[in-house]
């Protein structure tokens, strides 16, 4: 057993590994066989003494025990009436002995054709028929011994590799032929089961002997045929699962067959082959059975004719089940679904498998039931093949059923007798949890988290695309629920199957089976009335839910119970907004429930275990009413009432976490509120004709009374925290802003105390106070600053004394908080955003002289501290990782106080011009790859929509820093994290999608330098890349002046390398020419004269090698290019 299922079955196998050791001396040496001719009244035996279950043969194969401990301990062993020696018998004479036993099997079906009705005849047949059979069981007993006891495993890695007489060495022939012994096994073993061939197209006469009297004594040599071939078909898959335990699961390979036909045969695949042949005989056995049984009859009918039959299938469940649990191959519930739908969807067209067009089924579905009903009591066999009255159907097993249900749904239709009985069933067991032990984790009974989770769960019910690994995600009764929706949705002769179901659902449901329900019961209540909500009535469905619920005693309901409650409410109410339907009157059921408890929580302030109880129950509403939100398309569906005063008891009563987690609540349904407004109020879309193109009249109203209910509820509580005794949380300052641009968006329902200009009083409140903590106001003005909506409304209500307020404060909360620190000393890792925004959108007093002494003390203390300026130190990761959100926000304003600045222009730009160098290596990736946490601050800033003046001085700023710092080769040397660099430039031009004639002053010549000298694919990718935007750029550009300075470019290029790298500039220029023709053909006269040039340095004549490669570069140039080609001819014949 493999170590992931050792530990579980260590104490069963010690248990019956001593059991049977003690029963070893009492067994009958007597080979196991299959037998109806028992009688079954002696002990009440279901099965014959000499049967693989009942005389133990089937336990010890499973436990890897010897299986004939008694048996073939002489130092010779008869087989087929020859002496043989024991131990070396199989490997000398493998094939003779199989031989053997094929003529054995020749002379038992001659004996069939010589029956006769003479009772002393039949008598003799009857005697020299069961003699042969004993000879044939014997043999393959024999063979299984000898593996277990006799077999090494080998030493290489795959068993039967190496093919015969390959690299023996001196190996003497026994041990060869010892080394060969797996793989003429398996090649044996497979003529064994050509040879025999399908139990299902065995003769007529032969297959009669089913029906032969279990009681018989003297029975006919067909009988005897025909249970020999139940015995061979049964001790193939034996011998070859003996086999491969042996080896310890290595593969064995069938090298004779393989090499003489070309295809490929191994134990595993021969094991598989024949289970699943064999299924396939029963199961078309059975059909045959099937035609002659009447539907009255169809529970009473069993689908095998005989026990041999039953114990076979018996022997395969045991069998394909062990082996299924110690590996990934098929169970038996697999290969019975496969091969089911092997029979039965098998197209007209393919290569049927032998014998499956002979099969007539006139009605698959009602067979596909009635085997599956007679296979199933199956499972309550042991290996002994005693029956356990207690034991029911498995999980593991009700998968599988149910999940062939579930397939045959997709192209037959089911009755509703068939939802009717597993109704029942699950009824009973709502509080179970469905599990199969062997699965593991991943198995163990799951209680949703979250409303949403519930409801995703349930609707994979309703999806009708089967999810392939169906039997490991879903248990058994989501799988009945798939079942459930799928009948539900189809109509069933004009009449809906709800409706005939309905009552049967209901019924199930009292005051008393409520009470009974667990959490998992709970759980998979909701589960089915989720799904029966989505596909049909679904307020009637709600409706009947909260009476059931009702039923539930307050003082019974457990706090996880109640949480699970909630979460269900919260579902039905997503189910309610993806619907669009209203949700005023269920939401008011659940918010009164959650004012109770908030207002439990207030007054509970001691009792911790209380709190935490309560808070369990909070925090999933907090969640659900997000959800909803979240989901709600429009906000049109009365969402206001989630909204309720109990959020006024319970933001005062909350602590730490638990204010914080409220807080991120109230963002998020703020900006949710905003956006949706922002879109409902632009109108439908042009051409819009949907049913809902008029919602926005409706939606409008609706959020105005969301926004009633935050003002209400929340902003109380945000009021009276701004002049706390502590530093407040950044949270409230978050969500103060928050309520600003509600109050900008939505102003007529802000409160009675803020009207007639909202806007205004809480920057009022919250921006402009001097008695409200810095860290609060720096952080709410973040927010705002940026706001170009802001700006205008205050502009429209003629409040010009805003820009200063604002700036002036920004300047309190700097002084406060971070400029009394000396020089040089590394600033507060919160400092950075707020200064950054400072220096951004205060660029224009910071301009002016009297302020630039302020922006060189911010520089030093907060960008260029003397650590910054050691390259060689690594900065605090928070501190890095701050200046990384906001050096975007320093360089555009820099930028701009560039730009405007009259007395320290030329210092300034070499102030920004040092911050861009020591941060653009800090944050510059190792490789275009591995590009690290974050986008490089510098790209954010030179993408940013920024005035064009102040974002050329950036740029041209930038380009000019990377080209003298990280462009500069050391000879032929290239600088370092060469590819990054160029990454960077192509991110840059991609994403502002222009060309500016400082990219192709500064950057360009030294791109084309890496693509003549630097052979590193990537970079030569890269390059490629910018040269084709640059050249694109210009065509697009503003005309002559870009494309002047390309030219110009180009044409110092060609001068510089086409001496020595005359091969790789023509490819470069051919490149080129694919992009504009027109450039490059301008630069014929500058390429002509520097190859003449070349030629005239060197001193040999003209070379004949570089001018072939500058023709084909002319070849792509059209007429000019022919016309150069033409004078270039004309120079050689002179």
């Amino acid at each position: 057993m493999e170590d992931d299922f050792g530990a579980s079955f260590t104490a069963p196998f010690l248990t019956e590994s001593l059991e049977l050791a003690m029963e070893v001396e009492h067994e009958s040496s007597r080979p196991s066989f299959f037998s109806c001719a028992f009688d079954s009244q002696n002990g009440g035996r279901r099965f014959s003494a000499e049967s693989y279950l009942a005389s133990g043969s089937l336990k010890r194969v499973l436990l890897r025990l010897d299986p004939s401990p008694n048996d073939y301990e002489e130092n010779t062993v008869e087989l087929f009436g020859f002496q043989w020696v024991t131990e070396m018998a199989l490997v000398e004479s493998c094939g003779f002995l199989f031989g053997l036993l094929r003529q054995q099997i020749y002379r038992l079906e001659n004996l069939v054709q010589m029956s006769s009705s003479d009772f002393g005849q039949a008598a003799h047949l009857h005697s020299e028929a069961e003699s042969i059979r004993h000879q044939c069981l014997k043999f393959l007993h024999y063979v299984k011994v000898f593996i277990f006891r006799y077999l090494e495993p080998p030493k290489v890695e795959n068993v039967g590799v190496q093919r015969p007489y390959e690299n023996v060495g001196v190996q003497r022939p026994y041990e060869e032929l010892e080394a060969q012994l797996p793989s003429v096994l398996v090649e044996e073993l497979h003529a064994l089961t050509v040879h025999v061939g399908h139990l299902c197209e065995l003769p007529s006469n032969v297959l009669a002997a089913f029906t032969i009297q279990n009681q018989a004594k003297v029975l006919p040599p067909s009988w005897h045929l025909l249970h020999l071939h139940l015995d061979i078909n049964w001790l193939v898959l034996e011998v070859l699962h003996v086999l491969g335990e042996k080896l310890k699961r290595q593969v064995v390979y069938a090298n004779h067959f393989i090499n003489l036909t070309g295809e490929n045969l191994t134990n595993i695949s021969l094991f598989e082959k024949h289970s699943g042949n064999l299924i396939s005989d029963l199961i078309r056995l059975a059909i045959n059975k099937y035609t002659k049984v009447r539907p009255s009859e169809a529970l009473t009918s069993s689908h095998y004719s005989c026990t041999c039959i039953k114990e076979l299938w018996i022997l395969l469940i045991q069998l394909l089940d062990h082996r299924n649990k110690g590996s990934n191959t098929e169970c038996f519930w697999s290969l019975v679904n496969t091969t089911l739908k092997n029979i039965f969807e098998q197209p007209s067209t393919s290569e049927s498998v032998s014998g499956f067009d002979t099969v007539q089924c006139k009605d698959p579905l009602s067979f596909s039931w009635w085997v599956m009903s007679h296979l199933a009591p199956l499972y309550q066999f042991d290996r002994n093949g005693n029956l356990d009255e207690k034991a029911g159907v498995l999980e593991e097993h009700l998968r599988m059923h149910l999940q062939c249900c579930l397939t045959l749904c997709s192209f037959w239709d089911l009755n509703l007798s068939v939802v009717t009985i597993l109704w029942d069933y699950y009824s009973k067991n709502l509080n179970s949890c469905f599990t199969v032990p062997w699965l593991g984790l991943k198995d163990l009974a799951n209680i949703s988290k979250t409303s949403l989770s519930m409801l995703e769960l349930v609707k994979c019910c309703c999806c009708e695309q089967q999810v392939p690994s169906l039997y490991n995600s879903s248990n058994s009764y989501f799988i009945f629920l798939s079942i459930l929706a799928r009948i539900m949705k189809e109509e069933n002769n004009g009449v809906h199957p709800w409706k005939q179901i309905k009552g049967r659902i209901y019924s199930k449901f009292h005051r008393k089976r409520m009470q009974e329900l667990t959490e998992v019961g709970l759980q998979n209540f909701f589960s089915l009335f989720l799904m029966l909500a989505i596909v049909v009535e679904t307020e009637d469905i709600v409706s009947r839910v909260l009476d059931l619920l009702d039923f539930l005693t307050p003082s019974s309901i457990t706090l996880a119970r109640r949480a699970l409650i909630w979460r269900g409410h919260f579902a039905f109410l997503l189910i309610y907004v993806e619907k669009n339907m209203d949700i005023g009157a269920l939401a008011e059921k659940i918010s009164n429930a959650f004012r109770e408890k908030a207002k439990e929580f207030l007054v509970t302030k001691n009792d911790h275990t209380q709190r935490q109880n309560l808070w369990t129950l909070l925090s999933t509403y907090i969640d659900g009413v997000q959800e909803v939100f979240e989901t709600s398309c429009y906000l049109s569906l009365s969402e206001d009432k989630l909204l309720n005063d109990g959020f006024t008891m319970l933001l005062p009563a909350c602590r730490g976490a638990e204010l914080s987690m409220v807080l991120n609540f109230l963002q998020v349904i703020l900006a949710r509120l905003r956006s949706v407004h922002e879109r409902v109020s632009q109108g439908p879309q042009l051409g819009n004709t949907a049913p809902d193109a008029q919602l926005p009249l409706v939606a409008k109203e609706h959020h105005l009374a969301v926004a009633s209910a935050l003002w209400r509820n929340f902003f109380p509580y945000l009021k009276s925290q701004r002049m706390s005794q502590t530093p407040p949380s950044p949270q409230l300052a978050d969500t103060a802003a928050g309520f600003t641009l509600l109050a900008l968006d939505i102003p007529s329902k802000a409160l009675s105390d803020l009207q007639p200009q909202p806007v205004l009083s809480m920057m009022r409140l919250f921006g402009w106070d001097d008695m409200v903590w810095p860290q609060l106001v720096s952080r709410y003005l973040s927010h705002l600053i940026e706001n170009s909506s802001l700006c205008e409304a205050f502009s429209s209500m003629g409040y010009t004394s805003y820009e200063a307020l604002t700036v002036r404060s920004w300047f309190r909360c700097v002084l406060q908080m971070f400029l009394d620190q000396p020089s040089g000393a590394l600033a507060k890792t919160d400092a950075e955003r707020t200064v950054g925004c400072l220096v951004k959108f205060c660029a224009p007093i910071l301009a002016t002289s009297k302020a630039q002494q302020l922006l060189f003390r911010i520089v030093d203390c907060l960008l260029l501290p003397h650590s910054v300026l050691q390259q060689d130190k690594e900065l605090p990761v928070a501190l890095l990782s701050a200046i990384q959100e906001s050096l975007p926000l320093y360089l555009q304003g820099l930028s701009f106080i560039c730009c405007q600045s009259q007395t320290q222009g030329a210092y300034l730009n070499q102030l920004l011009g040092s911050i861009i160098r020591h941060y653009f290596g800090r944050f510059l990736p190792s490789s275009p790859t591995a590009a690290g946490a974050g986008q490089h601050p510098l790209l954010s800033a030179l993408c940013s929509f920024i005035t064009a003046p102040q974002l050329l001085r950036l740029r041209k700023t930038t380009l000019h820093v990377i080209r003298e710092n990280y462009l500069q080769f050391k000879g032929h040397a290239p600088p370092p994290r060469l590819a990054s660099v160029l990454a960077f430039i192509l991110e840059v031009l991609q994403r502002t999608q222009s060309t500016e004639l400082c990219d192709i002053d500064l950057v360009l010549p030294a791109v084309l330098k890496c693509l003549v000298l630097v052979n590193e694919l990537q970079v030569k990718k890269i390059s490629t890349d910018i040269v084709q935007y640059m050249v694109e750029g210009c065509q697009a550009g503003s005309g002559g002046e870009h494309a002047t300075q390309l030219t110009s470019v180009f044409r110092q290029f060609i001068q510089d390398y086409t001496a020595v790298y005359d091969h790789r500039v023509f490819s470069i220029l051919e490149t080129v020419a694919v992009l504009d023709q027109t450039l490059v053909t301008s630069l014929i006269p500058t390429i002509t004269q520097s190859l003449k040039d070349s030629e005239h340095k060197q001193g040999l004549g003209r070379n004949a090698a570089q001018r072939e490669a500058y023709k084909r570069l002319l070849s792509h140039l059209a007429e000019a290019g022919q016309n150069e080609i033409q004078k270039l001819e004309n120079e050689t014949d002179q």
